[in-house]
């Protein structure tokens, strides 16, 4: 039996303000804010301060005004530091840096006490704190790649398996093809929320996520567990889950992957490249991926592991199937197909079983960014124009 083909085309083209300098649209993120003296809420200069991350380090200094800025911060949980002489070192941590999103944190800072000893202590952050109504999890390409084996081999070349990796998300292994079941925190899936690129891809008619969640020319995963962002078009009530496109880069490349396995039968092709003027302000990025594969029966491990509860599967003869009087059947069907009459041994398979015996997953994604400058003033706009089949 064959996978229920879906495509699916989207354009949207989206004028944002951007900054002047070079930023990455889909791949990093911004932070920037103010320096004030904690007692008198005057503006400080002159004060270094450093964003870090597991995969990214940063410094600014802050200008006469007090004013500091980041404009491409990889999607991260940062830690941000101010240090002046005369002053006490500050520390803000817990800051979720997001694709395509400027965050503003302000910092305050007091003058340090001239004494001849002296011992810091710095309270934690509050519960509750304005801005943040939910936990953001990024899984970014390398991790993606990693996890992609959590959500069985019926979603090899998804992002199921990524999605499965963020906490407060319920995942059933051994589904197969698109809208697979994704609970998060306790709500039901159509509670879900999707986003492709920050475009909507929810059909109003009964909450399906009409994307195939393919993981090709994904630069990012990012999962809300809890309610979405201001910022969503999307609605959802459980959780919130947005995909962010490859854009192009410069100097530009290209990659083909090919492969096969077994012991069931797998064929892939993958093809993406992608480029960018040096000004970035033209960037692209094209990609299409070929995959089939025969999918085992009941599981991935062909019913043989041990379930996550009991799914009974009536398994009969493959064909042709013998009618009653030893006659074969005359309905014509394809060579090596199993019945699934009831008849023959049950199988006991984890989660929801679809006994899919072929799988064919074709992509197609073009991403194309044009920045327009403004002529009074150092911003520009951009226009985006995105394909997905």
């Amino acid at each position: 039996m064959s996978l229920r083909t879906l495509a699916v085309s989207a354009f949207a083209g989206a004028i944002v303000i951007a900054c002047a300098l070079p930023s990455f649209a889909g791949v990093t993120g911004g932070l920037h804010g103010r320096v004030a003296d904690a007692d008198t809420g005057q503006p400080v200069a002159g004060v270094s301060i450093t964003v870090t991350s597991p995969q990214q380090s940063a410094t600014q200094i802050s200008t006469p005004t007090g004013s500091y800025s980041f404009l491409s911060l990889a999607p991260d949980t940062y830690t941000l530091t101010g240090k002046k002489d005369g002053y006490d070192i500050e520390q803000i941590p817990g800051i979720t840096i997001i694709s395509d999103q400027s965050r503003s944190v302000d910092v305050f800072i007091k003058k340090s006490l001239k004494t001849i000893g002296k011992v810091a202590i710095h309270g934690t952050a509050g519960l509750v704190r304005s801005g943040v109504v939910s936990d953001v999890y990024s899984i970014n390409a390398a991790t993606q790649k990693v996890a992609a084996p959590l959500a069985g081999a019926g979603a090899l070349n998804q992002a199921y398996g990524a999605i499965a990796t963020a906490p407060g998300v319920n995942y059933d292994q051994g589904q197969q093809g698109w809208y697979q079941n994704i609970y998060i925190r306790g709500g039901d899936l159509d509670q879900v929320a999707y986003e492709y690129d920050g475009i909507p891809v929810i059909r109003e008619s009964d909450q399906g996520a009409v994307t195939t969640l393919s993981n090709l020319g994904q630069a990012e995963v990012q999962v809300y567990a809890g309610g979405t962002p201001a910022s969503a078009d999307a609605p959802g009530l459980a959780g919130f889950i947005n995909q962010v496109a490859k854009s192009g880069t410069y100097p530009g490349y290209a990659n083909f992957v090919g492969g096969f396995g077994g012991p069931a039968f797998y064929n892939k092709a993958m093809f993406e490249a992608a480029g960018a003027t040096p000004d970035r302000y033209f960037t692209y990025y094209v990609g299409t991926q070929y995959v089939s594969q025969n999918y085992r029966f009941g599981d991935q491990f062909n019913g043989a592991s041990n379930p996550l509860y009991f799914y009974p599967l009536g398994i009969g003869a493959p064909y042709p199937a013998p009618l009653p009087g030893g006659a074969l059947s005359a309905v014509p069907a394809p060579l090596n197909t199993t019945v699934w009459d009831g008849t023959g041994p049950w199988l006991y398979a984890p989660g929801p079983t679809n006994a899919i015996a072929h799988l064919i997953d074709q992509e197609t994604l073009v991403n194309f960014h044009f920045a327009l400058p403004h002529r009074h003033d150092s911003n520009k706009d951009d226009i985006q124009l995105l394909h997905d089949n």
